[in-house]
Order: structure tokens, then sequence, then C-alpha cells
């Protein structure tokens, strides 16, 4: 079974605006195994939200077509998923980190979905790796990109 991935919303924009400050090359690595089949692209509802406020009409349009390819999973945040997230911020922020509402809520609706990899560019969200009882390897764009099933000649 290919490894299911969830970009968060701050790759989704360093992917639409080109962002030459973020590992955009292992980004776009990602989007062409994607592509080939290789792997699932989860899209919380939540990640649609922001990036529709986030790059201009091109970048939304480009994130609307990408969004009706059948390697693309698209995941409904319901009130289980919104209770989840609320209760992961409470512990994190416990612990005194910070996180955003929406990036709990992208980090709950994927670990849901079985997601394998959730790739973010933000230190908030990448640090929950390994913690709280999280089962998905978060961590930044070049994560994941070593499995054996994609190095294979």
């Amino acid at each position: 079974m290919p490894p299911r991935v969830c970009f968060d919303t701050n790759a989704w924009i360093s992917i639409l605006n080109q962002e030459s400050h973020v590992d955009l090359d292992s980004l776009m690595l990602w989007t062409g195994k994607i592509q080939d089949g290789q792997a699932t692209l989860l899209v919380p509802a939540i990640v649609s939200t922001e990036v529709g406020a986030g790059p201009d009409e091109a970048g939304i349009r480009q994130f609307e077509n990408a969004l009706k390819q059948p390697y693309v999973e698209q995941i409904d945040i319901t009130h289980s998923i919104g209770l989840r997230a609320g209760k992961l911020r409470r512990q994190v922020l416990d612990h005194g980190w910070k996180l955003k509402t929406p990036d709990a809520m992208v980090v709950i609706a994927a670990e849901t979905f079985r997601a394998n990899f959730i790739l973010s560019t933000d230190k908030d969200v990448i640090r929950l790796d390994g913690n709280f009882g999280l089962r998905a390897k978060i961590g930044p764009p070049n994560t994941g990109l070593d499995l054996p099933l994609f190095n294979q000649g």
C-alpha cells in the first residue's frame, strides 16, 4: 500500500507561492511521487480554508485543480476531529509549546485518516513528531523521501 502523506497549509502555500526559503525541491519530489501513484495525498478541509485566504487567484485555482486529482483524498472535518484537535492543542499548550487550532486540526485529521507522513515547514508542527501519542511521522518536506519504495532502480 502506498504511503499516505498530508501537506499542512504552510507546505501548500510554499508550493503555490514558489517560496525559496523552504525546501521546495523536496516538496516537489513528493508531488511527483504522488502524481506517479507512489503515494496518496490527504487534504483536510481546514487546509482548503486557509489556502483560500492565502495565495493569489491563480494559486487558488491550482490548488482547486489538485483537489480534483485521483491521487487526492479530501478529508472533511467532523466534530470528532475538532474535539480531538482541541484536546491535542490543550496538551501541547500544557506542555509549554505553541500550536494553532488549524494546525491541530490538520494533524488530527491526518492521523484519523491514517497518514504515514505529515509534512510541514512550521517548527511548531514539526516538533510534535513522536509526542502526544501521534503515530504519523511529522517532519520537514524531505521526511520520508528515503523510503526504499522510492529508491528502487
